[in-house]
């Protein structure tokens, strides 16, 4: 909960400041279980991709930023759009 008072943050400054520290713990769990992985694409709605491709950057996951084969956005992928995507992105044998 939070109090607020004449002078201080808005309420949804803190709120945002609160939600930028869970996504940024969020994308340290998302790094720490890709690190297996061969080959990612990142897909989904919105920016959020975006900004997990950008903390990768910042971070230095260079090994990560190496693995990501696409960036795709879609609000709503169905499974057959999910499917597509994958031999789009990851044709061939994946090691």
């Amino acid at each position: 909960m939070f109090e607020h008072r004449a002078g201080e943050l808005e309420p949804h400054s803190v709120l945002r400041r609160a939600g930028i520290a869970v996504e940024r713990k969020l994308f340290e769990l998302i790094a720490r279980d890709l690190e297996r992985a061969s080959r990612i694409l990142l897909l989904g709605p919105d920016a959020t991709k975006s900004r997990l491709h950008r903390f990768f950057e910042e971070v230095r996951h260079l090994r990560l930023l190496e693995r990501v084969v696409g960036i795709e956005t879609d609000e709503h992928p169905t499974a057959a759009k999910v499917i597509g995507y994958s031999r789009k992105f990851f044709h061939g044998p994946i090691a």
